[in-house]
């Protein structure tokens, strides 16, 4: 998968046929601004936790956090295989992850510029 942005927002590109885009899902820039703006606003916890347990589901919650914890495996040198054996996660999430880290912005600003750090369990 393939992330762009253009005029219109923010795109990743699922599928493609030859040259030829056939699946891409796209977020607005002021769909994505307003999120954003949403989830900076709030500043106790506990609120936060509110607002996420109205908007996403237990699922979409622990598939955040996964997410995550692929992320500080795979910074902390852990192989795929590894990190497929040891928590169940999909080959497929796992190589999400990895793309983002190395393409996408936002998981190494978390772990670099915001210190975030997920005990994994190593």
């Amino acid at each position: 998968m393939k992330r762009f942005t253009n005029n219109f927002g923010v795109c990743i590109i699922k599928l493609t046929y030859g040259n030829e885009v056939v699946a891409m899902d796209c977020i607005t820039k002021k769909h994505l601004t307003t999120i954003s703006k949403i989830f900076t606003a709030f500043d106790k916890d506990k609120d936060m936790k509110d607002l996420l347990l109205d908007v996403c589901t237990v699922k979409e919650l622990e598939a955040i956090y996964q997410r995550l914890r692929v992320a500080q495996m795979l910074r902390l040198g852990l192989s795929f295989n590894q990190i497929e054996t040891k928590t169940g996660i999909s080959s497929t999430t796992i190589t999400r992850v990895s793309k983002a880290l190395k393409n996408g912005k936002g998981y190494n600003k978390a772990f670099d510029k915001y210190n975030l750090s997920i005990n994994v369990d190593v």
